[in-house]
């Protein structure tokens, strides 16, 4: 069945309110050419629009976002945790390292040396006396070579001498000659081959805290000759 071809408006012939009701029903539209252009316009961008956009990662996007809706309720022990367990017992041994610096410092060596008065330290005092609070296998020739080092750094850093006055010791021939540092300051001895021993067993939290107390008591022997003694009174025997 044919459709019925909708006739040219025109107002020709139209003589009352109804020719003119039926001249607009039978009028046909004719688009401009604009109209057409951008028609064909639209139909070529709907034809060749990109697809929906899927993530290369809505994958892992869905897995996370069903992780967090399911998840249990968050529950912590602290018993469990190794990380926590690991620092527990360095600060449990930081602290008994601490508490046996302490004691040691209190301690009162038992050097037999004497001058003017006062007990002096030597070779041997202060090596016995560290077998005696930190009992180890290193021999005495070990020991006293870690004890040359500290009685270097006497002589240069404090007493300023010369490189080729400095003097070293030998323990067999020298274990009852008098250490430099008089007291209270001989205790960078004991403190120094402390520090050594730990250091030289692999021990070293020991270390950090035996050294930490070495720079400390050598830091207060420097500032105490600083304000007592010029270098050149070294070499006068004013100090040694």
């Amino acid at each position: 069945m044919s459709e019925k071809k909708k006739q040219e408006y025109t107002t020709g012939g139209l003589k009352n309110r109804q020719d003119v009701e039926n001249a607009l029903a039978s009028a046909e539209y004719r688009p401009s050419q604009e109209v057409t252009d951008a028609a064909s316009d639209l139909k070529q961008w709907q034809a060749n629009r990109p697809g929906d956009y899927e993530s290369a990662y809505q994958g892992r996007i869905d897995g996370l976002m069903e992780d967090l809706l399911d998840r249990k309720e968050f529950s912590y022990s602290y018993g469990a945790d190794p990380l926590y367990r690991q620092y527990a017992q360095l600060y449990t041994q930081n602290a008994q390292n601490a508490s046996a610096d302490a004691a040691a410092q209190a301690a009162a060596p038992l050097f037999i040396s004497r001058k003017g008065g006062r007990i002096m330290a030597t070779l041997k005092s202060v090596i016995d006396y560290v077998d005696e609070i930190k009992p180890n296998a290193f021999s005495n020739e070990a020991k006293t070579k870690w004890l040359n080092e500290c009685e270097g750094l006497v002589q240069t850093e404090v007493l300023l001498w010369a490189s080729e006055e400095i003097i070293t010791y030998q323990y067999d021939a020298d274990k009852d000659k008098e250490l430099l540092a008089q007291p209270p300051h001989d205790k960078i001895y004991w403190a120094y081959l402390t520090a050594m021993i730990d250091f030289a067993n692999g021990e070293y939290n020991k270390y950090q805290n035996t050294m930490q107390m070495f720079n400390s008591f050598f830091g207060e022997f420097m500032r105490w000759f600083a304000l007592n003694y010029r270098p050149a009174d070294t070499h006068e025997e004013v100090y040694v």
